[in-house]
């Protein structure tokens, strides 16, 4: 399985789960009394609280945003080589104008941290930024080689993912993940930015995915 490109967006449950777990300035409205660690990993959320989420990712060729409320997402999707900072910011008034909702309604950020492209990732980390204290959201940095082996556990069976991304120059961004018993992705070692032929493979067996197999396959195998 080699997707081209990174789809951070529709991974709506991993977005879920990894909500940071500090309190934030909404969980002092009335509704959300009596919850106050709703934002917990592994902590339910309550029927009659509808969560808004905006992600976004700039790390990789895609340009990415997407709008989750109370599971249902839509999202903007665009490949660009480095028209990334151009897009990304009408992407978000897009998706916001179109769900009728002001972005101080929002409940949450996450963006895509990398590994990636330094300028990518500068970009998507200073858009989020922003909101981000200009409305007091809470944020959370999704690892990109994460993403992509949670989209790639949501639509298979196979419980070990190795993740090789390009990094040109001979390069992968890797990292090896683990189906867990909740079916979200957990990292096995450290994430790493290697020359192809010195990638480290944990002793598991597993499938590559990500767009390093397709570049470097020689090289991994």
């Amino acid at each position: 399985w080699l997707p081209g490109v990174l789809r951070l967006a529709p991974a709506k449950t991993f977005l879920w789960v990894n909500l940071p777990r500090q309190r934030t300035r909404h969980e002092t409205h009335p509704q959300y009394r009596g919850c106050p660690r709703f934002l917990s990993e592994g902590t339910p959320k309550p029927d009659n609280i509808t969560m808004k989420l905006l992600a976004i990712d700039t790390a990789t060729e895609a340009c990415s945003a997407a709008l989750y409320i109370d599971g249902e997402i839509t999202e903007k999707y665009s490949i660009t080589t480095n028209g990334h900072s151009k897009l990304i910011l009408p992407m978000i008034d897009s998706l916001l104008s179109e769900a009728g909702l002001q972005a101080s309604a929002l409940d949450g950020l996450a963006f895509g941290c990398g590994p990636g492209s330094f300028t990518g990732v500068r970009i998507a980390t200073g858009v989020i930024q922003g909101i981000a204290f200009a409305l007091d959201l809470p944020v959370m940095p999704i690892s990109n080689l994460a993403a992509v082996a949670q989209d790639f556990f949501d639509h298979n069976a196979d419980d070990i993912a190795f993740v090789a991304m390009d990094a040109r120059m001979n390069e992968v961004y890797w990292g090896v993940y683990q189906r867990n018993k909740s079916g979200h992705a957990k990292l096995l070692g450290a994430e790493a930015v290697t020359l192809a032929q010195d990638v480290e493979f944990q002793d598991v067996d597993g499938v590559g995915i990500g767009t390093g197999w397709q570049a470097y396959h020689q090289e991994l195998l």
